[in-house]
């Protein structure tokens, strides 16, 4: 009794500490019973899982845009000039560059002019006395032509932004399925405490009646002591149903949160009548929820998001087992006074050819890609089959929740006629109050079972709300994630 009493005071010292930094409703709030769709709507919005992924799909987006920067225009320039010596040339070369996208080339143009004496062997730096301008194109032909790391960059950006946005609707989904259970749980501990607390009131009752009836001599001293015996058990029943009652709270609590995103605890005021209606149509079409889970969950479509990241590291690596050839354009035009030989339009080419020899890198890169690229396909085909024989499981549990909420009600009604009847015959004076005790407590066994089976049945919905991916039932939004079924590697 002692180590319990201290535990009690344990949990409810880590309530107030926690209920420290809580708001509660004002007072108008205190008679409106709170509905899951305020709780779902709270949620979604405020709760850090969800802010904490969303700031990491933002770090995404930025470094796509540094990826992005590859692509940007630049201006180069560059100077020399002796500093001791015979020869005193200088030169200085300005240029506006231009990357291109599409084919990996390079286009540019410029001016540059010199001044001084060069040696013959730098005679290309000489310049008319007005300078150079020039144009040019630097082309591959084969390694980077289709795709460069330039481009692996870029897309791969582009794929981690879609990963992220699977990665922030499989927190949400997270979310609101929590916020879901935590909800029932909290309406299930609040209605079991009133069954307990009600059991309590008949007993406290019976025990100032049997006092008064004790001090008239019309009963024995042993009724008083046996009521109060069970005045006692019924006081530590009630006491544990608020306790759980107060840490479901704080638990939902973590999911409803006020209008500056702090938790907020759920007033016992704010608890409703009862529950919605469990039927049997809960599932209308089991099949076509799968179809839909198979599309929609996330961890599938980030699986085929890291298929593609795969494929692209595939095809880099690929690109360089090739040569490279690389072409070069100028066109340069000289304007002034100099050596003529520097007069008019000069068109010079460039071939550049450079060709790996034993190319164990690019080739470890490719088997690399390649049995990752198998692993997802299997990870992917296990992730769908668990799913597959997840939503069956969950159908098969709601049907027997649905089952079980019905044959608990039922039982529960009939322990309430068995009460009634035998209050009636205790009247009458043809029962005893161990019997009539007994119909009690059997009755408010069977209304706890009654409302655990029913808490059964939401929390099972839940679960089958996220395993099918239903954004509608989970207050999610109609944010559905383009997936296209990946191609087994290597093709068939």
């Amino acid at each position: 009794m002692i180590a319990t009493r201290r535990r009690s005071k344990r949990i409810v010292a880590v309530l107030l500490f926690l209920l420290a930094g809580m708001d509660a409703r004002s007072a108008e709030d205190r008679g409106t019973a709170l509905v899951l769709a305020e709780v779902l709507s709270s949620s979604i919005a405020a709760v850090p899982k969800i802010l904490e992924t969303r700031e990491k799909r933002r770090a995404e987006e930025a470094r796509l845009l540094s990826a992005q920067g590859a692509f940007d225009r630049s201006i180069e320039q560059s100077g020399l000039g002796w500093a001791n010596g015979y020869y005193d040339g200088r030169q200085l070369d300005s240029r506006f560059v231009q990357p291109l996208r599409s084919l990996g080339a390079d286009l540019y143009a410029g001016y540059r002019i010199s001044g001084g004496d060069f040696p013959v062997y730098q005679d290309q730096l000489v310049t008319l006395d007005r300078g150079e301008f020039n144009a040019g194109l630097s082309l591959p032909l084969l390694r980077d032509r289709a795709f460069d790391e330039r481009r692996f960059k870029l897309r791969d950006g582009q794929l981690k932004i879609d990963l992220a946005d699977a990665d922030l609707l499989l927190a949400k989904m997270s979310v609101q399925h929590g916020a879901m259970r935590a909800y029932w749980s909290w309406v299930t501990a609040g209605r079991r405490l009133q069954v307990l607390e009600r059991l309590l009131i008949i007993a406290e009752e019976r025990d100032i009646a049997f006092r008064e009836q004790f001090a008239q001599g019309d009963i024995a001293e042993i009724s008083v002591v046996e009521n109060y015996q069970n005045v006692l058990k019924r006081r530590q029943l009630a006491r544990s149903a608020r306790r759980d009652f107060e840490i479901a709270a704080v638990d939902l609590s973590l999911y409803l949160r006020d209008e500056g995103g702090r938790p907020l605890l759920p007033l016992a005021s704010r608890l409703p009548d009862g529950y919605p209606p469990v039927t049997d149509a809960t599932i209308a079409d089991a099949e076509a929820d799968l179809r839909r889970a198979l599309t929609r969950q996330p961890e599938l479509v980030m699986l085929d998001r890291e298929m593609d990241r795969e494929r692209n590291r595939l095809r880099l690596a690929e690109n360089d087992l090739r040569p490279e050839v690389d072409l070069g354009l100028k066109m340069a035009r000289d304007l002034g006074d100099g050596s003529e030989t520097r007069n008019g339009t000069d068109v010079i080419a460039e071939l550049k050819v450079s060709v790996p020899v034993e190319r164990r890198k690019a080739r470890g890169e490719i088997g690399a890609a390649e049995a990752e690229l198998r692993s997802l396909v299997f990870g992917r085909q296990r992730i769908q089959e668990r799913l597959q024989l997840q939503v069956a499981r969950l159908v098969e549990a709601v049907d027997a929740a649905v089952e079980f909420t019905r044959l608990a009600r039922q039982e529960a009604d009939q322990a309430q006629v068995l009460e009634d009847a035998e209050w009636t015959r205790f009247r009458e004076g043809a029962s005893s109050f161990f019997l009539l005790n007994v119909r009690e407590e059997n009755t408010a066994d069977a209304r706890v079972r009654a409302l655990d089976a029913t808490l059964g049945y939401f929390q099972a919905m839940a679960d089958y709300y996220l395993a099918t991916a239903d954004f509608d039932a989970l207050a999610i939004g109609p944010e559905l994630l383009p997936s296209s079924e990946p191609e087994l590697w290597p093709p068939r």
